[in-house]
């Protein structure tokens, strides 16, 4: 079993995170980690690869959605170079679904912001990754890594609400390590 997320901390207050110069919310009890994105199949992710923080969303009914803004701005990727794998609606937005897997930074124990030296961990997402176009209307302020996308890994989740912590490990490899 390898951890992916490790007593990732969650605050019961709103907080704040940096990112490309923007100082942006996070309300309180919200999962927010740090992930790249990068096109699919990749052995290995480039150390240069843009981090940018997600929300864990346990209601979004795909594997991970964001802006096309956030794409561009953040991830340093443009939708048109990623090829289009198909189409959904999401919140009632059209989003098209593009070739990508999800790169999920290892946090220090008890740290939202700080990461491990490790090798983030990547997340093949079979369907791809749901971009809405810019101007969609009922879209998060922040990208969403939902339930479907941890399923399709069969990874496992863990939420202590008496820590305000979570953590996100690789299923386990032998029956008899328990």
């Amino acid at each position: 079993m390898a951890r992916v997320l490790h007593k990732l901390p969650f605050f019961d207050r709103t907080t704040s995170v940096s990112i490309a110069e923007d100082q942006l919310v996070i309300k309180s009890d919200q999962i927010v980690f740090w992930v790249s994105i990068a096109e699919r199949h990749r052995a290995f992710l480039d150390p240069g690869t843009p981090r940018l923080p997600v929300i864990l969303d346990t209601g979004l009914s795909h594997n991970f959605a964001i802006r096309e803004e956030q794409l561009s701005q953040w991830a340093g990727l443009y939708p048109a170079a990623l090829p289009i794998l198909g189409h959904a609606r999401l919140s009632g937005s059209p989003a098209n679904l593009l070739d990508a897997d999800v790169w999920v930074y290892r946090n220090k124990p008890g740290e939202r912001d700080a990461w491990l030296d490790d090798s983030p961990f990547r997340l093949e997402l079979e369907a791809g990754i749901a971009v809405y176009p810019r101007g969609s209307p009922t879209v998060a302020r922040l990208p969403l890594l939902g339930l479907r996308g941890l399923r399709w890994a069969r990874l496992r989740l863990a939420i202590d609400f008496s820590t305000n912590r979570v953590s996100l490990n690789t299923p386990q490899r032998f029956w008899f390590l328990g």
